[in-house]
């Protein structure tokens, strides 16, 4: 899933003219807030309805912190925005179905703190309001983005937004059809996800460890070329009875971070490098593994180039190796020098990471914080031995959540820059 929530899209979106007035107005995608007030009960309805009408469209920004008429950039108040994200989740979940996705963020913006929700498009329309609550959202309804509006469906777009759904629907049994003939319906099998079970056209039956099964949902997004690296490699003999498989070595970004953190010494350093054109995201420790496979930049690229796989990640990260310098430019989006709540958190962060202090993480957003001010030391200012088991916590407890994850692969590839790639500072 691509990050909407980045610092140059969110300054984008926010340009002002010389008069200090936005130059964008709400939209079927912006709607702007003044306050971020998560204990008003009418306040919560109207976010949960702005929720539900950009997932039946196609998703938006509701971006705290402006003052209407003129649009002009106020911030919102210190701590305002540092809500549980599973308290959101759990309200959200009580009176939408399915459930919404959503990621959110703080940034500063002209010495304001900005507060940013970004909700996306819903792969499962229409999203439905189950309860009733307060007289803002009312049971059975269903909520659509109409330019700068959140309002009930029109019977015109429902059937529209039905019809969508249907060919949706078609067309992943026409892909599915399709890539059953090329590979031959003799070779085909069915694998139940929540079993775990297959089974083979000719009868044959197999069982995945249920440790594997878990984390099966990355292999569809690693296999998808056929001759690209490959996701699991399966060892043994396989009778028809029934076996289980047990997990062998695959590759994502979890893993790749994970190992770079325990700061281990990997088989076929290779073979992580040929998966990172699979993953999401160019932000990703690369030079670690350079380092180990004894590659020099060049060559590397050229392994990268040998990948049978078009992403824009492979693209990206080609382009990180011929220069990086971007990288060591994301402390100016996150400054411990600003004066205000955001920036003093930093600051307080860095301090205790220069000076070799406890630092005890709680939430995802100190996690946030934390990880913004990393980005601001010097490589002479830190040891990495005590940075490490910091940022592996903070990656064990929060990867899940995909506003930290953002921040986590950014602050890896700094460091990992830093100590792992020679350049000019």
């Amino acid at each position: 899933m691509k990050n909407k929530l980045s610092e140059e899209i969110v300054q984008e979106i926010l340009t002002t003219k010389s008069s200090g007035v936005l130059k964008k107005p709400e939209s079927s995608t912006i709607e702007y807030k003044s306050l971020f007030n998560w204990k008003d009960k009418k306040s919560r309805a109207k976010y949960l309805r702005t929720f539900a009408a950009y997932a039946n469209r196609k998703g938006g920004y509701l971006i705290f912190g402006i003052k209407n008429k003129p649009r002009k950039i106020i911030g919102i108040e210190s701590n305002s925005f540092d809500i549980d994200d599973a308290d959101i989740s759990s309200f959200i979940n009580t009176y939408l179905a399915p459930s919404v996705e959503y990621e959110r963020d703080e940034f500063e913006i002209d010495g304001y703190t900005i507060g940013v929700i970004y909700v996306y498009e819903s792969n499962n329309k229409p999203v439905v309001c189950i309860k009733d609550y307060d007289d803002i959202i009312s049971e059975s309804s269903i909520y659509f983005r109409y330019y700068s509006k959140n309002d009930r469906i029109k019977s015109s777009d429902l059937i529209c937004l039905l019809n969508m759904v249907r060919e949706k629907e078609s067309q992943k049994w026409l892909d599915l059809f399709s890539k059953v003939s090329k590979v031959g319906i003799e070779n085909i099998g069915t694998f139940n996800f929540k079993s775990g079970e297959i089974e083979t056209s000719i009868g044959n039956r197999f069982i995945i460890d249920e440790n594997l099964l878990r984390r099966i949902k990355v292999l569809d997004k690693y296999s998808e070329n056929i001759t690209g690296a490959p996701a699991v490699r399966i060892i043994g003999d396989i009778d028809k009875h029934g076996t289980i498989v047990t997990k062998s070595r695959y590759l994502n970004d979890f893993e790749i971070i994970s190992d770079f953190l325990e700061h281990k010494t990997v088989d076929d350093p290779q073979e992580y490098i040929k998966a990172f054109p699979y993953q999401s995201s160019w932000y990703l420790p690369v030079y670690f593994y350079i380092n180990q496979a004894g590659l020099t930049i060049n060559e590397t690229i050229q392994l990268l180039n040998n990948v049978k796989r078009n992403s824009q990640t492979k693209t990206n990260l080609i382009k990180r190796l011929n220069d990086d310098s971007r990288l060591l430019q994301l402390k100016s989006s996150s400054s411990i020098e600003a004066n205000t709540a955001i920036g003093q958190k930093r600051k307080g962060f860095y301090d205790r990471v220069v000076n070799g202090r406890t630092i005890q993480v709680n939430t995802e957003g100190e996690a946030k914080r934390l990880l913004e001010a990393i980005l601001n030391l010097p490589k002479d200012q830190f040891a990495l031995s005590n940075v490490q088991p910091i940022l592996l916590d903070i990656h064990n407890k929060y990867y899940s959540n995909s506003d930290v994850a953002s921040k986590i692969r950014r602050s890896v590839s700094y460091i990992d820059l830093l100590f792992f790639r020679e350049v000019e500072k």
